[in-house]
């Protein structure tokens, strides 16, 4: 059965089951000491929020918290115009997200994943309410009904995970409220035909048991024009989800609550426009030219689903001492059926995958109490995440000649921790903070890859199919020193050593050219160690908050996708494959942020600058063609040099006890590389070089956003407006490991996702 006949499908057994296996699974706990993680208060008059973080399994005021972190709550969230994780590059430093359709990747400070795949591990972890989320893929879940998010920079190889090395993000939803029956209905509607509709209710069954609801639908039309014999709507948006939680209280020791969320998405599939070669040659214009971005060609069935079910479980007890033990566990489960082109052109080669993936989670936590001067969090961990691609549904067609490559691998990979940090005084005013984790790992990789030539099996022509299996295993101590100084109520100063690490994999790409041709090929772990400082300022009687840190990373053996030569490189022609980066990278960076309330007027900015330079060496990295090109010294992908937020709003108090706030955020993301080929080589030909710039070169982010919202009462309504610059630029681009093919003259393979573009529309919604 070739892939072109291969139904994929997304069905409704598939939701049902999904849904049936998280009825009975375990699910995460807060990481609070006992207490639900609390909603950052909101901005009263003539004062500035109060900010708590809460990663490190106890709550703390981020102000004296010795971490680089923005913390944003779920009202400022819907100020910001933030409703999904594309979105929060916007509101944080040394952030940036790219969006491949069906999952994205997180960098931080430039570390991170450059490109979506099940082999490497991210750098940036993701958690739900105590419990790490997918890896890559899963992420597109719509920001609904959120306590908070937090945005850690920097290692925390502590309590989020080893290889946490770039940070990590924390997702903290709303929990049931004993404090009376409530809820919210809102609607929106916008060009594109975009309509949703949400709906909130909480409802406290009795003095000790509350229930809280949430649900959010959405449809939009598609802002591609798509031509060619293609079938399916790609690029249009079908999102459900719901959730429901319970929280339990038996006693004033007992804090049980559970939640429950599915996701079901449905982009239309993934379509994307190939970069032209300008037929004049060099010099080359810039690669933000993207007249057309929005008209692609396309000539596949496009499909694009994905749908995923979480449970949260969150126990914990306080005994009589203030000692808090919790348990945190997890179980999710995803599916992804997608179909899309893999040229851009009416060649007809696509890719087509089906998925699975599940992930089992446990954690344990002892968190003694805040009082005195020795504070101290023990913990252990266990994770279990496999990944299953069926034989037959999933691979590459290829028109001519007439290629089938189609995939069958398990991906199993098991994670056992344990950890634990201590807080000392030394005196009022300063105070040491060590902490550590060991953590082993272990990847197994079962591939068998298999080919049809002209619709025959390949072993007819002498290429049988092609088994991988191999075993991987990590064992790593990764940590924190600290050192502290509460200068007086206003300042707190800190200074840090951290460690973060990234195991090693196996590279999972084809190899259908006969039995051992190509090896499996494994990469090594990747380690960083992070040297930073801090300033967090409170200023004007707390009207004013402030961040300010400097921080040099040296990494070593730094994990990055590269193309895949003719021989020897232990992959299929034209693929990429995981290399590490010989010698020292070095990133060091200054990042600030600060917000504030001044009586009508709000506040808040954002701006870093980051210095990123690949290692040195004397390897080289070469194409088919026979040209070779060195990386050393070049900035690593998906890491602008500057990056710049700014947001503010006035309340109009009008004279019939309603509020008018208009709110303008503007962000700026300087240019970043979609690949280390930089086209900086002296030794290769100009031409060479201005097709690399031309390629791989992303031109600056400008993004405006405004909203204005009438508020009375329970009742809220705001016109809003996103990316009013009309700004074109890119999300995802293909083949970022791949060096410009100089003799063939054209971008192998590169395809350009965009952005959305310009969007308007009304949003009401009203409390009860």
């Amino acid at each position: 059965m070739t892939l072109r006949s291969a139904r994929l499908h997304g069905s409704a057994s598939g939701l049902a089951l999904a849904l049936g296996l998280a009825a009975f699974a375990p699910a995460a706990l807060a990481q609070t000491n006992g207490n639900p993680p609390p909603a950052n208060a909101q901005p009263q008059s003539g004062g500035a929020p109060a900010v708590v973080v809460t990663a490190e399994r106890r709550v703390v005021n981020l102000q004296a918290a010795p971490i680089a972190a923005t913390v944003v709550s779920g009202r400022q969230l819907q100020q910001r115009g933030v409703y999904n994780v594309d979105q929060l590059q916007f509101i944080s430093p040394s952030l940036t997200v790219t969006d491949y359709g069906l999952g994205e990747d997180f960098n931080i400070r430039g570390i991170g994943k450059e490109e979506t795949n099940v082999q490497t591990p991210s750098g940036v972890v993701t958690y739900r309410d105590g419990v790490a989320t997918f890896p890559g893929f899963f992420t597109q879940e719509p920001y609904v009904d959120l306590a908070n998010v937090e945005v850690l920079r920097g290692p925390q190889g502590t309590f989020a995970g080893q290889n946490a090395s770039g940070g990590a993000i924390f997702i903290t939803e709303n929990d049931p409220s004993f404090s009376g029956p409530g809820g919210n209905l809102e609607a929106q509607y916008g060009n594109y035909n975009d309509v949703r509709l949400r709906a909130v209710v909480n409802v406290p069954v009795s003095d000790t048991f509350a229930v809280r609801i949430a649900a959010h639908a959405e449809h939009e039309d598609s802002y591609f024009k798509v031509s060619g014999p293609h079938s399916g709507d790609p690029g249009r948006l079908q999102d459900f989800d719901g959730r429901i939680s319970f929280l339990w209280t038996p006693t004033p020791a007992w804090r049980i609550s559970f939640k429950n969320d599915f996701v079901y998405y449905d982009d239309g599939g993934l379509t994307a426009s190939v970069l032209p070669i300008p037929p004049s040659g060099p010099p080359y214009p810039t690669y933000a030219i993207s007249s057309g971005l929005y008209n692609t060609v396309d000539d596949v069935h496009s499909l694009g689903i994905s749908d995923w079910n979480r449970s949260v479980l969150n126990i914990a007890y306080t005994f009589s001492d203030g000692i808090v033990a919790k348990l945190i566990s997890g179980y999710q489960t995803g599916y992804i059926a997608s179909i899309a082109s893999i040229d851009g052109t009416l060649a007809g080669n696509l890719f087509a995958v089906k998925a699975t993936e599940n992930i089992w989670s446990e954690e344990f936590n002892l968190v003694s109490p805040d009082k005195g001067p020795l504070r101290w969090v023990a913990g252990a961990y266990y994770q279990s995440d496999t990944v299953h691609i069926p034989f037959g549904l999933t691979g590459f067609d290829i028109h001519s000649p007439p290629l089938d490559i189609l995939l069958d691998y398990t991906t199993p990979k098991t994670t056992e921790a344990v950890f634990g940090q201590v807080s000392y005084d030394i005196t009022p005013q300063l105070q040491l903070v060590g902490g550590a984790r060991y953590t082993h790992s272990q990847f197994t990789l079962n591939d068998v890859t298999s080919i049809l030539l002209f619709g025959f099996p390949g072993a007819v022509f002498g290429l049988p199919p092609e088994p991988a299996h191999a075993v991987q295993n990590d064992d790593k101590v990764t940590g924190k020193i600290d050192l502290d100084w509460k200068l007086n109520d206003n300042n707190f100063l800190y200074a840090f050593v951290a460690t973060g690490h990234k195991p090693g994999g196996i590279n999972t790409t084809p190899v259908p050219f006969g039995p051992g041709a190509f090896p499996v090929v494994p990469f090594a772990p990747e380690d960083l160690t992070d040297y930073e400082i801090g300033w967090k300022p409170t200023l004007l009687d707390g009207h004013l908050r402030a961040q300010f840190d400097a921080f040099y990373t040296t990494y070593q053996h730094f994990q990055l996708s590269f193309f895949t030569p003719f021989v020897g490189g232990g992959g299929a022609p034209g693929q990429s494959i995981i290399r590490n980066v010989p010698g020292t990278t070095t990133i060091w960076g200054l990042e600030g942020q600060a917000e504030a309330a001044l009586g009508p007027w709000s506040f808040d900015v954002t701006v870093d600058y980051l210095n990123t330079k690949l290692g040195s060496s004397s390897q080289r990295l070469g194409d088919p063609s026979g040209f070779f090109e060195s990386i050393s010294g070049n900035r690593m992908v998906y890491a602008p040099e500057w990056t710049f937020n700014f947001g503010v709003q006035y309340v109009f108090h009008l004279g019939d006890d309603s509020t008018l706030t208009p709110r303008i955020d503007y962000s700026h993301l300087s240019d970043q590389w979609a690949s280390p080929f930089e086209g900086n080589d002296p030794t290769l030909p100009a031409a060479f070089d201005a097709l690399e710039r031309y390629a791989y070169h992303l031109a600056p982010i400008d993004v405006l956003n405004a909203q204005i919202t009438w508020d009375k009462a329970k009742t809220h309504i705001s016109l809003y407006g996103t990316n009013l610059l009309g700004d074109k630029y890119f999300v995802e681009t293909g083949q970022t490991g791949a060096p410009v093919i100089p003799h063939v003259g054209v971008a192998f393979g590169l395809l350009r996702q965009a952005a959305p573009p310009l969007q308007f529309g009304i949003r009401a919604s009203r409390d009860f």
